[in-house]
């Protein structure tokens, strides 16, 4: 459809706008708008988009749509309270609404449940502008918020804040360089609880120059197909959380080099999922579990693509429990590698974990390093991983039991001393062997039991 007055035309939309908002260059590029249903020009003209903007959503108290015209328009705040109001742009870098607010509030701020916002280019205006300091350009804080081909750029603090259930999609969000912001705090997109635990969904992003963290998870986060680089230069990750976060998702994103000593994938407080990712040349941990109050627990990391990142591929440095780690490929093929191992497992108190099926080459310390000190554990079947040379085992009192706590089959000799009695054990059922002396298999948790007068030489080595 073509305007009359502007000769700029918009997309068709599924619902007629009921507001058409445009800069009138036959009248000193005023902004005005006009009732699309009436034809009327609405009598709130201003050089500022919010005052002409404010004034059409304040007439849509059952819900309506907003369109947008090309231009850039200077804006202030805009407040949105009506559900199931739609505003929607041009298209991104042909409507751009540019922060012009002296206080710390967002340029947008979304309050009504069944809400969109479409097709613009929200514009911190930073460093020009340094009025934000917590908010962000846009702050969505109801149910099902619609945010689509979005473009959030030169933010001081953050671009999207999240206090609702809002689904981000097809978007760039990108704070500023570094250099120009070595003081502030930025983060991509940060769920936050105004008034509900937020839900954020967020897929086919693209964020980056963020100096925190792309993604601050809350609550139940979910994200999927995105692009996220060169954040997090001042500390962090770039795919974090905060300390109330319960469910996190990160499924099919690439996730590349940090400009600083970040890591690539911050686990920490809450289940999280990270499935079919590639994430690389980050300067500190591609992958990074670690556990604070409330814990983080039930983590799954699997089928990852891991390589040159400068520290370590994938590491849990604190103690965590109930995790898996499988199908990974971490390695480091550059001239001069300076990946430490694929996997490590640091000498902590994690427990019920598996390390399984990965494939680790080129680190310079170690392909996979198990040094958990737990005892319901498997680590098996890794390509690149000896977990094991033969090494003595010291029998305590008879009669002796040893466990194997060492997470993969191991086969365990007992020879010499005088033995009366060897017994196999898995679960509450032991079995007398009838042997004194000879060789065992012991899968995980398996248990021998050796009874004996005099002390015999037991040795284990891996299966």
């Amino acid at each position: 459809m073509t305007d009359y007055l502007t000769g700029q035309s918009y997309p068709s939309l599924n619902a007629y706008p009921d507001y058409y908002i445009f800069i009138d260059i036959n009248d000193s590029n005023i902004i005005k708008a006009r009732n699309q249903k009436t034809g009327v020009i609405d009598s709130s003209h201003a050089t500022n988009a919010d005052v002409v903007l404010q004034s059409c959503l304040n007439a849509l108290s059952s819900g309506g749509t907003i369109f947008i015209g090309v231009g850039t328009f200077n804006n202030f705040l805009l407040v949105s309270t009506a559900n199931a109001v739609n505003i929607i742009g041009s298209g991104r870098g042909n409507t751009i609404l540019k922060r012009q607010i002296p206080t710390n509030t967002p340029q947008v701020r979304l309050t009504g449940a069944n809400s969109s916002i479409l097709n613009l280019t929200l514009d911190g205006n930073y460093p020009t502008n340094t009025s934000s300091t917590t908010n962000g350009e846009l702050e969505t804080n109801a149910a099902n918020i619609l945010c689509n081909s979005l473009e959030v750029k030169n933010f001081k603090a953050r671009g999207i804040v999240n206090g609702g259930h809002t689904r981000i999609s097809d978007s760039v969000i990108t704070g500023v360089l570094p250099g120009t912001n070595a003081s502030i705090s930025q983060f991509g997109v940060l769920p936050y609880p105004l008034n509900t635990p937020p839900i954020t969904w967020i897929e086919r992003c693209n964020i980056q120059y963020c100096s925190l963290n792309a993604i601050y998870g809350s609550n139940v986060t979910i994200m999927k197909d995105c692009y996220f680089a060169n954040n997090a230069f001042a500390a962090g990750g770039q795919v974090g959380s905060q300390s109330d976060s319960e469910r996190t998702i990160v499924q099919r994103c690439i996730v590349h080099r940090g400009l600083g000593g970040d890591d690539g994938i911050e686990c920490q407080w809450g289940d999280w999922i990270v499935t079919g990712n590639h994430v690389y040349n980050q300067t500190g941990f591609g992958i990074l579990i670690h556990n604070t109050t409330p814990p983080t627990r039930n983590v799954v990391i699997a089928n990852n693509i891991v390589r040159n990142c400068d520290f370590l591929g994938i590491g849990v440095i604190e103690a965590v429990s109930h995790f898996i780690i499988t199908g990974n490929i971490s390695y480091d093929d550059r001239v001069t590698p300076l990946q430490g191992q694929g996997i490590r497992i640091y000498p902590v108190a994690c427990d019920h974990y598996i390390v399984k099926n990965n494939i680790c080459y080129g680190n310079t310390v170690a392909q996979i390093e198990d040094l958990g000190t737990g005892t319901d554990k498997i680590v098996k079947d890794n390509i690149g991983h000896d977990p094991a040379a033969v090494s003595t085992i010291t029998p305590g009192a008879s009669p002796y039991t040893y466990t194997n706590n060492d997470g993969f089959p191991q086969v365990v000799t007992i020879t010499g001393g005088t033995v009366s009695s060897i017994q196999y054990k898995r679960g509450a059922t032991a079995i007398t062997l009838g042997i004194t002396t000879g060789q065992i298999v012991l899968q995980p948790n398996d248990i021998t039991i050796v009874t004996y007068s005099s002390v015999p030489t037991m040795r284990k080595f891996p299966f």
